[in-house]
């Protein structure tokens, strides 16, 4: 089944044509390395594929019914929101089952009763029993104390964002993750317990990362977007570099045939003169003639 497609994609910056043309498909449960220089596209395409972006043409069609979300480099969120806020914004759905719940909660009447039965069941498969144990759990793991819950978000460290905002979107328990160099300001720890998570994690994901390690342990397949265009290797990051290497092989090799092919009508001009100017004359020179006297 496939999660993401892209056909024809087209982006501009005023007169900047940034991404051109590009089209892909990802496939249920594949993890997508996308390699590339700053300002290539990368978190742009990040952006439309969750509709936080407009393009220019093309089209996007992704899976439905199945949650998507993305980890951004550098998280937005209110003035006044502390790290509990974001956090809890996870179970919005889950909240918004409970108030209707409590709205209805003590009236006797069959139908009432019979729409609060449907929530309770509602509320049960969402998790919404379990939502403290898990808020717990992870913030624990990612080494997210009370003091840090408390904050106020735009106050912390760079490190601490990333922190409260994977955490955020891990607690989502989405379909589809857009990680946007996931790994960055992460202590040792964390970093290891996001890579704990991730392993478990058995929905699609595509990621930008310039952490070798974790492309080695995550990629399935990695792109390289250079040029407003996306390059597909079928790969792990180990294969990419050999094949990488290999294209830098056969390029060299191109441009020197091409050098050489360059030069050839020149050589063939060249070999014309060196008969007349330099071969016949000096075959003149060195050469007595029969009729020369001898000194």
């Amino acid at each position: 089944m496939i999660d993401i497609s892209v056909n024809e994609l087209n982006k501009y910056y005023g007169a900047n044509h940034l991404i051109k043309g590009i089209s892909f498909e990802i496939n249920s449960g594949e993890k997508v390395g996308l390699l590339g220089k700053n300002g290539s596209g990368k978190t742009t395409l990040f952006k439309i594929i969750t509709g936080n972006e407009h393009y220019k043409s093309g089209s996007i069609s992704k899976a439905s019914g199945k949650k998507i979300e993305m980890l951004a480099q550098i998280p937005v969120f209110g003035e006044n929101d502390t790290s509990e806020d974001i956090l809890r914004s996870s179970f919005q759905e889950i909240n918004n089952v409970f108030n209707a719940m409590k709205k209805i909660e003590g009236n006797a009447d069959p139908a009432v009763l019979s729409r609060y039965g449907r929530l309770m069941e509602e509320y049960e498969r969402l998790g919404g029993y379990y939502t403290e144990v898990r808020l717990d759990k992870i913030c624990n793991g990612m080494n997210i104390d009370d003091r840090l819950r408390k904050s106020l978000f735009n106050q912390l460290s760079g490190g601490e964002k990333s922190r409260v905002n994977l955490v955020r979107i891990l607690l989502r328990e989405c379909d589809i993750l857009l990680l946007d160099e996931p790994t960055n300001h992460l202590d040792i720890a964390s970093r290891e317990w996001i890579e704990n998570a991730l392993s478990d994690f058995e929905g699609t994901m595509l990621f930008v990362s310039h952490d070798r390690y974790f492309l080695n342990k995550f990629s399935d397949k990695v792109w390289s977007m250079e040029n407003g265009i996306i390059t597909q290797y079928d790969c792990g990051f180990d294969e990419y570099i050999k094949a990488l290497q290999k294209d830098t092989v056969w390029e060299k090799v191109r441009k020197k045939a091409r050098k050489k092919a360059r030069k050839r009508p020149r050589l063939k001009r060249l070999s014309k003169k060196s008969l007349f100017q330099k071969i016949i004359p000096k075959f003149f020179l060195n050469t007595r003639s029969p009729f020369q006297s001898k000194l």
